[in-house]
């Protein structure tokens, strides 16, 4: 993956959290109180992963700020048959703070930053010992230029629960949401894997599934 298509992915963050802090803000008001952080700080999470070797890539404290996350990992991570792709982790130990920031994500902020959804699926990976079957959504995203990015992501709240797709992605939805803020600070998670579609799609599929079958058992130790 050419460094352009890493700095184009750092721009496609920015203009998610921009997105999110829109819509976010607008419930904040409505947000239960407390904290509940990280069981094991990202810091430890392996960075020999399912044949891969990480390393962590900066994010800046300004993006960090605008996203409002408590905890994050970034980090690129390469094997030795040329597997390359980007992991990125946003934690937040609130749930209902964490929500707020629900427009960030890949179906919002791909698009704002050029790259048109295509097809798209949703597998499944085991969750290990902490946690059940994790659903992944895997959608192509394509450039006007032509180049493509496959993203896998999913959210997990509390107790570990996945899902492939944004729990909110209405604004109405979320504020009716709001209007029921939960007593208890609970979490949320937002997880993506991002790589460039080189040869072939089911290539570039495999990759990401293998990276985060072997990520996911050690990742979910963290909450």
């Amino acid at each position: 993956m050419s460094a352009r298509r890493f700095v184009i992915l750092s721009g496609v963050l920015v203009a998610g959290i921009v997105a999110s802090l829109v819509f976010g803000r607008m419930w904040r008001p409505f947000a239960s109180t407390g904290y509940r952080d990280l069981r094991l700080a990202f810091a430890l999470f392996p960075r020999e992963v399912g044949g891969f070797t990480g390393t962590d890539q900066a994010l800046g404290d300004r993006v960090a700020e605008l996203a409002g996350m408590d905890r994050w990992l970034r980090r690129e991570y390469r094997a030795a048959d040329g597997g390359h792709l980007i992991f990125y982790v946003a934690y937040y130990g609130n749930r209902d703070r964490g929500l707020q920031t629900i427009y960030h994500n890949p179906t919002v902020c791909y698009p704002a930053a050029g790259y048109a959804p295509g097809e798209s699926r949703v597998a499944s990976i085991p969750g290990g010992a902490e946690g059940p079957e994790v659903p992944v959504d895997l959608t192509v995203y394509r450039s006007s230029t032509g180049s493509e990015l496959l993203v896998g992501s999913f959210f997990v709240l509390d107790e570990k629960r996945a899902s492939a797709r944004p729990p909110r992605n209405e604004v109405v939805a979320l504020g009716f949401e709001k209007l029921r803020p939960s007593v208890t600070p609970g979490y949320f998670v937002q997880v993506q894997v991002v790589a460039a579609v080189r040869r072939s799609l089911p290539e570039a599929t495999a990759m990401v599934m293998r990276f985060l079958t072997a990520a996911v058992p050690p990742l979910f130790e963290h909450f």
